[in-house]
């Protein structure tokens, strides 16, 4: 194999949502508003590119008697950097152990495009790597094949030959669908000891 590619929330960055309300909204609104108003759906719809005002209309007229999960979902917008508390332990020198061998390494992401340029700001890791594509940029997003085809096709990617790396489920199965080869993150102990049976990176010297 010749190149990696590593989603980025929970990946590569920590991705907890409640940290961005937290103190701002208690818990107990916060749990109603992700299950009554759909917070999957609506950060999907974001990291797919819809604009966020279009999403916030949408929300206040599917619940017009809830106009504090409009003001909710407004909070988590205006502070989403605090719902990124920091790298995952361990990934960073990942990469750099990586690229010091010589991989390829790449970014699949479902991020909402104004977001990822603000965690660009915050986290040099998110510079180190040799192409990024980001959902919301393209309007495409994890599991969709289409945009596994776009990563390959933009970037030279053999499928057969790159590493697809994603904590969810449903993004490996696609990827795996799509030819690439897969983990499915767990940690980064786990990821260091299949890229070293790859040949990906060197064993340790004892």
């Amino acid at each position: 194999m010749s190149a990696v590619v590593l989603d980025i929330g929970n990946v590569v960055l920590a991705w907890d949502p409640v940290a961005a309300v937290a103190g701002r909204v208690s818990l107990a609104q916060w749990e109603e508003f992700v299950l009554g108003a759909g917070f999957t759906e609506l950060n999907a719809r974001s990291d797919a590119g819809e604009p966020f005002e279009v999403i916030v209309r949408d929300l206040a007229a599917a619940h017009p008697e809830r106009p504090d999960w409009v003001e909710i979902l407004r909070t988590y917008r205006r502070h989403h950097t605090e719902s990124l508390p920091g790298p995952v332990p361990g990934v960073p020198e990942l990469i750099e152990d990586l690229l010091a061998q010589g991989v390829a390494v790449y970014a699949l992401t479902n991020f909402d495009a104004g977001p990822f340029e603000a965690a660009r700001r915050r986290f040099p890791v998110l510079d180190r790597f040799t192409g990024v594509v980001v959902s919301g940029r393209e309007r495409l997003v994890k599991p969709d094949p289409a945009v596994f085809d776009l990563l390959g096709e933009r970037f030279g990617l053999e499928a057969a030959r790159t590493l697809f790396v994603d904590d969810c489920p449903d993004n490996t199965a696609a990827g795996a669908a799509c030819g690439f080869r897969t983990h499915l993150f767990t940690g980064v102990g786990r990821l260091r000891a299949e890229l070293c049976e790859h040949g990906l990176l060197p064993a340790p010297v004892d």
